[in-house]
């Protein structure tokens, strides 16, 4: 009843104004219109429709001056195609009904309010940053947080790179909402020199990234360290060896010989891209050198891989958030196991089973009309499925690696309902939620979760 309610409420409770066939031009001709035209088939539209709804609310108060609204273009065909509609989403700035400009900006809150207000002569104050200025007193508080993750630009008051990356890294961490657990923020590693060398920072600007504790990290650090250990035992084994037969080698006169004595000294190899760990009283933090482009994209998605969020760079929520490669084979397994259908046997094996080539015929057997054969079809190779408690070992094994921990719990959540309520539900409950996710009249959290549940309930399927 509540859900059902909750549903209701949120379908109508909109500042978005909706056409159709009948409104499209009759809204348009009242003054200033921004139109979204739109299919609910796609992502996209789907992504920005939690920053369109805010935009339509900022502007509420001035709707005597401007009106935002939407047309779903597979119910109005016709009126998006006299739109000149060819993709979607596409935004449109509407004067009247013969004068209007398409919208090309970001798709973010701040690009769509400061365009609008431009349009209407208003004044607009963007948001303020969210990216964090820290020194060295404040370091630690923040960026050594186990419950965060930080990436943390080291700059310089002069550097040309850093200034282009700062709006750059604003736009980023405006994607990102307070319950994400994600911090951006900004150090000047000249005025803190010394506190900055501990961090390894040889140019500027250099970002480097402090993950949230995750359980586990405890035993990591104890393979890391004998790992380490391991490789300076190996090292200074190699040195002494060396240093053996240098020793045993028999002293050669320069003069009594032309050949070249001096043997080139091995370069280092450079292991930028392994991250190391910082001890702390909070725990351990392992940092990690970002490497990518430095635009605003780049930041959200590469914080998204490291951090298990799935923001676009507008703020809304990627189209496949919940969907984890790792998790495919052994989710696929466990469906097999539990309705005890046989598993497609795999390529290689089914590649050794083909059976061998026949020689070629003798010139006297080539003169003769071949026969016609009827061939038939080789049955698909199968294999058995592996037993239910097996496959859900590795599901279990597997679960702990997933960043997100709603989408690990929606796994958890899911394997045992396929076990109590079968295959047939699961599909059922998938097909529902996409229908829900269609109507785009929801908050961004919510859109998240529904998002994640849909996508880790569709990777329960039968393996074709």
């Amino acid at each position: 009843m509540i859900a059902s309610f909750l549903c209701v409420y949120l379908a109508f409770a909109s500042d978005v104004v909706v056409l159709d066939s009948k409104t499209h031009d009759e809204v348009i001709a009242n003054g200033p219109t921004m139109v979204k035209y739109y299919s609910p088939n796609c992502g996209h539209c789907r992504n920005m429709a939690p920053t369109y709804e805010e935009i339509a609310t900022y502007f509420a108060p001035q709707k005597e001056k401007i009106t935002i609204a939407e047309i779903d273009c597979l119910k109005e065909s016709k009126v998006c195609d006299k739109a000149s509609v060819r993709g979607y989403p596409t935004i449109k700035y509407y004067t009247s009904p013969t004068d209007s400009e398409d919208y090309e900006e970001q798709r973010d809150f701040d690009s769509f309010a400061e365009y609008i207000s431009n349009k209407l002569g208003l004044f607009y104050r963007p948001k303020p940053s969210k990216v964090l200025t820290l020194n060295a007193s404040t370091f630690n508080e923040t960026v050594l947080d186990p419950t965060k993750n930080v990436l943390v630009a080291f700059t310089a008051p002069w550097c040309g790179h850093c200034k282009r990356l700062k709006p750059e890294m604003d736009r980023a961490s405006t994607a990102f909402k307070e319950n994400d657990n994600v911090l951006f923020a900004v150090i000047d590693a000249e005025e803190n020199g010394d506190f900055c060398k501990q961090f390894e920072v040889n140019g500027y600007p250099t970002l480097k990234f402090f993950p949230a504790y995750r359980e586990g990290d405890e035993e990591r650090i104890i393979e890391q360290k004998a790992e380490e250990e391991k490789k300076k035992k190996e090292e200074e084994e190699k040195k002494k060896e060396e240093e053996k037969q240098k020793a045993a080698e028999p002293t050669v006169n320069p003069d009594d010989t032309n050949e070249q004595l001096d043997t080139p000294v091995e370069e280092e190899e450079e292991n930028a891209e392994t991250p190391r760990v910082l001890m702390t009283k909070k725990g351990a933090n392992w940092i990690e050198t970002f490497r990518g482009d430095r635009t605003a994209s780049a930041l959200v998605f590469w914080m998204n891989e490291h951090s298990g969020t799935y923001k676009t760079p507008e703020g809304g929520v990627e189209e496949m958030a919940g969907y984890e490669e790792e998790m495919t084979e052994c989710i696929v397994d466990l469906v097999h196991a539990v309705t005890k259908t046989p598993l497609p046997a795999p390529v290689e094996k089914q590649e050794q089973e083909q059976p061998a080539e026949t020689e070629t015929p003798s010139e006297t057997e080539a003169t003769e009309e071949p026969k016609e054969e009827k061939k038939e079809t080789p049955a698909a190779k199968t294999v058995p499925p592996p037993s239910v408690q097996d496959a859900l070992k590795t599901v279990e094994e597997k679960i702990p690696n997933i960043l997100n921990k709603f989408t690990a719990a929606s796994y958890r959540r899911y394997v045992d309902a396929l076990q109590k309520k079968g295959l047939s539900w699961i599909q059922n409950e998938a097909a529902r939620l996409r229908r829900v996710l269609e109507n785009g009249k929801m908050t961004v959290e919510k859109q998240t979760e529904l998002t994640i549940r849909m996508n880790v309930l569709e990777m329960f399927h039968l393996s074709e």
